[in-house]
């Protein structure tokens, strides 16, 4: 019994999908484009109607006629002062004519180059030059002087002057079944039909108004129809009703012009973003009528009128698309850029017949008789068919297939190589998918999984991650992740692969229970906690928190809370630990996983996440002692503790990542999109110091600040920002008893729902009783990371110089010194700079106070610094001052609650002139004169 072989579901295609994938199959042929260079402007490419299909191309003064067979020049014709307008070729390819910008109308005869005729009516640039159909015995031109013309060949004479266009006429061309007629378009935003036959009046017989400057237009070959291209605008007009709408003859005898534009406007199209500048006309793959539109937006735009001007297929250009053309054999698509770029596109012809077409037979076949009924075969049994006779009936034998390779090793039961000859790069999901159903039904899943190590097990977790989002296989990479999960019972080995932020990927879990809520959550960290290594207890508790993300719902479908009974909450997690407990290392792997997760799914535009920075002592994106937040839509680096959570746009470069693994190591950039975490632009807002526990009054008013801001963040990103959430980072003081009333506040205000104890198990338990009040909230104990250690307080006190100067300088170490800070000098009285609360060195504590007083100066009230105190230059010396965005005449609550410009660090102090020096960010005046001091300070050596 032959191997069943492994079956790949294909997914149904509409008959709309397979017309519009031959039709973009179509135009890509048109491979191998050839670039050459030219010093000005492609204005006009035009094909010869007769073989060899040479084109014409107009740059500057010169007309440059190409072969199609090496897109080689073979002749130049250089006879122009002005600038050349409009080369073309005549029917039977022997001439050519052209305008000038001076008015000048020359006729060429290609062979020799000698110029035939010389036509000087025109008084301006002359834009348009055409033969007429047929043998070419007469000259259309249009000018910028208003006028359209008529003129014979043979003796250069005007024939006709069409002359009621009231601006610039750019463009005109012949109705090719009636030579009489002549369509053109102009500045004046009309499009105007003449007769040359009409002898009275002007010859105007239809006006219709394309309503922007008319840059071209093209005549249909039947001369029913015809297009007209304006700023974005297509428009197809109706020429067969058009021609019998003549103007009305007035009181004083002249014509009138009578608006029928309206009336025969068939379609407009706005496919572009900005002005089209050429038409063509051109085939599909069976001889099938389709327009070309170039614009200045570098698109090409393919139309099928038959399907009410659909747009069947775009290419794109790297720059202004000046010009168009595609030969008579469609053999060629040539584009003439504005940066003066020629883009010759070519594809060998189609051997395809239309439908109906007799077969054109093989000289063999037609030995065999295939003309006469008789059997034919093709390849290697065209010998054996020369033998056969009528009635005859040839068995032969069946070509066995190979195996493909996961097929062999399913043959021999190698279910882990099969699975992993699946994950390779060129192999499509839907095989992916097709084996693992394969081997759920063998019951083979688990074996596949099984002894697997960190470099076997990434590329299961990376299309886990890319594919467990999409509807088609959703619940099948979910299923596959629980058997992974299940067999992560086990510890799993300790990896860079595996910790580092670049390789951890996220998996959604498939619950048996129909029920959602959070209970699962702590039911999914209780799980599966490793003894070696905490990878498997974060990559559950980020199953749980995807899984909330994708049961969430807003009230209604425009995220209005008004009816709260009818909504899920998203995961707003509030991370909490003691110091050194790893809190911000969790934070950037869940952000991480949420971005990946995003990313991989296909849907990186709307990969969003808020994050909040509450501890003020590490310093975020910016400065420390500052709480902020910030909308991710980039992976967080992982190493870098001068830049904890990356970089704003204010401190300098992208931090790369990973850094080098030695100090003397040389770093390379990575071609990935991912070896760089993008500065971002943060909400800040500023405390002042380095610890919450100095001034808790106004780090108080800071959470309730950054809650009203998370809140109209999170209602102004879009629903997948809404589902995302957000996660905070908190100080290790929250740890300590007299840091728990900061936190059921925290909660409050910033309306967290999940709160997550890393490690202590005590704090777990205060957490708890402390939430017991509190419905909505979860609380969650993850394991502490075995890495995780506090900080002594002489690193602290490095980390915080240095970030403190990279934020001017630039950094982390890596790109330090890449930024100039600025020193300015400012006086005296262009400053007010205040303290927020009295001094913390100076300030008694409120039990020193006598019996029934109050403080003269609140804690989140303004104290202003007289700079002429001999004792405010030692207060001054060294500090960092923070730029408030409110105005300097804003109220002192406006001011303390109001986000921060930027900061600046006092440097020098002269108090005889009276002068400060700063270093600053950016040159030039101060955008405030008002400052606020704290106690952050630092020594620039």
């Amino acid at each position: 019994m032959e191997f069943s072989r492994l079956v790949v579901p294909k997914p149904p295609r509409t008959t709309q999908d397979n017309t519009q994938r031959k039709e973009s199959t179509f135009w890509k042929s048109y491979k191998s484009p050839v670039f050459l260079k030219s010093y000005a402007p492609i204005s006009h490419v035009h094909f010869s109607p007769s073989s060899p299909h040479r084109y014409i191309v107009t740059s500057g003064t010169r007309l440059q006629i190409y072969s199609p067979k090496t897109n080689r020049v073979v002749k130049t014709i250089s006879r122009f002062k002005e600038v050349a307008r409009s080369g073309e070729i005549r029917a039977d390819g022997k001439l050519c004519i052209a305008g000038d910008e001076g008015g000048l109308v020359q006729v060429f005869d290609i062979n020799s180059r000698a110029i035939l005729r010389t036509i000087r009516a025109h008084k301006q640039a002359v834009h348009t030059t055409k033969f007429s159909p047929g043998g070419g015995t007469q000259l259309l031109t249009t000018s910028s002087d208003t006028t359209v013309r008529l003129f014979d060949l043979s003796t250069s004479a005007s024939l006709r002057i069409f002359n009621l266009h009231t601006d610039y006429v750019r463009t005109a061309a012949f109705v090719p079944s009636s030579p009489s007629l002549i369509l053109s378009g102009g500045y004046d935003g009309t499009v105007r039909l003449w007769d040359s036959r009409v002898s009275e009046g002007s010859g105007q017989v239809w006006l219709g108004r394309h309503g922007k400057p008319v840059e071209d237009v093209l005549v249909a070959p039947s001369g029913t129809m015809a297009l007209s291209a304006g700023g974005p605008i297509l428009r197809v007009w109706d020429l067969l009703g058009a021609s019998t709408s003549r103007g009305a003859i007035g009181e004083d005898g002249e014509e009138m012009e009578v608006d029928t534009g309206s009336e025969m406007c068939l379609k407009a199209l706005s496919n572009h973003q900005k002005t089209i500048t050429s038409l063509c006309w051109a085939e599909g793959e069976l001889g099938e009528p389709r327009v070309l539109s170039g614009g200045l937006d570098g698109l090409v735009k393919v139309y099928d009128p038959q399907e009410n001007w659909r747009v069947r297929h775009t290419m794109r250009y790297g720059g202004q698309v000046m010009s168009l053309a595609v030969s008579p054999n469609s053999s060629h698509l040539v584009a003439g850029l504005s940066d003066g770029s020629l883009s010759i596109r070519t594809r060998i012809p189609s051997r395809k017949t239309a439908p109906g077409a007799p077969e054109q037979l093989s000289y063999d076949a037609l030995l065999a008789g295939a003309g006469s009924g008789g059997v034919v075969y093709n390849g290697k049994d065209a010998k054996e068919g020369l033998g056969t006779f009528e009635g005859e009936r040839k068995v032969g034998k069946d070509k066995k297939r190979k195996l493909l390779e996961w097929d062999r090793m399913l043959k021999d039961f190698r279910y882990g190589d099969a699975l992993d000859s699946v994950l390779r790069k060129g192999i499509t999901p839907a095989t992916t998918f097709a084996l693992l159903t394969e081997l759920i039904h063998r019951d083979g899943l688990p074996l596949a999984l099984a002894n697997r190590h960190d470099l076997s097990l990434e590329p299961i977790l990376k299309f886990l991650v890319k594919h467990i989002t999409d509807a088609r296989h959703c619940i099948l990479a979910c299923d596959v992740a629980s058997v992974l999960i299940g067999l992560s019972m086990s510890p799993l080995p300790c990896s860079i692969l595996l910790t580092n932020s670049r390789s951890q990927k996220s998996t959604h879990r498939h619950w048996d229970s129909p029920h959602s809520s959070t209970d699962s959550l702590v039911a999914c960290v209780g799980g599966y906690v490793a003894t070696e290594s905490r990878v498997a207890s974060y990559l559950s508790l980020h199953l749980a928190l995807a899984r909330l993300r994708l049961q969430s719902r807003p009230s209604n479908p425009d995220r209005s809370l008004s009816l709260p009974d009818d909504e899920v909450l998203s995961p707003r997690i509030m991370v909490v630990g003691e110091r050194g407990a790893g809190k911000t290392t969790l934070v950037k792997t869940l952000v991480n996983w949420r971005l990946r997760e995003m990313t991989g799914s296909g849907k990186a535009a709307n990969a969003a996440i808020v994050v909040v920075n509450l501890d003020v002592g590490e310093g975020g994106w910016t400065m420390p002692g500052t709480v902020s937040l910030v909308n991710m839509h980039a992976l967080l680096p992982t190493t870098t503790p001068t830049a904890p959570l990356g970089t704003a746009i204010s401190s300098g470069p992208p931090v790369p990542f990973p850094l080098p693994s030695g100090p003397s190591a040389e770093w390379k950039p990575n071609p990935s999109i991912d070896a760089y975490a993008p500065p971002v632009n943060p909400l800040v807002f500023w405390h002042g110091h380095t610890s919450p526990n100095v001034n808790p009054a106004l780090y108080e008013l800071m959470l309730k600040r950054v809650g009203k801001s998370l809140k109209r963040k999170m209602e102004m990103g879009g629903i997948e920002a809404w589902k995302a959430g957000c996660i905070v980072d908190t100080p290790g003081e929250w740890a300590e008893k007299r840091g728990m009333a900061v936190v059921s506040k925290a909660v409050r205000e910033l309306e967290v729902n999940i709160l997550l104890v890393v490690g202590n198990e005590r704090l777990y338990v205060e957490m708890t009783k402390l939430m017991q009040t509190n419905k909505t909230v979860t609380v969650v104990r993850v394991p502490k990371s075995d890495g995780a250690s506090e900080p002594d307080l002489a690193y602290q006190t490095r980390v915080k110089d240095a970030q403190i100067r990279s934020y001017f300088y630039g950094g982390p170490a890596i790109t330090q010194g890449v930024l100039s800070p600025f020193s300015i000098i400012v006086k005296f009285d262009d400053l007010r700079i205040f303290r927020v609360g009295e001094s913390a060195e100076t300030q008694a504590p409120s039990s020193a106070l006598p019996i029934g007083a109050s403080r003269t100066v609140a804690d989140t009230g303004l104290l202003p610094m007289d700079l002429l105190l001999p004792r405010t230059p030692s207060e001054l010396l060294n500090r960092i001052l923070a730029i408030p965005q409110a105005d300097d005449d804003a109220g002192e609550e406006a001011i303390v609650q109001s986000p921060v410009l930027g900061f600046v660090y006092v440097s020098a102090i002269d108090s005889i002139k009276k002068k400060i020096t700063m270093l600053s960010p950016l040159p030039g005046r101060l955008p405030r004169k008002t400052l606020l001091l704290a106690s952050l300070d630092w020594q620039d050596s």
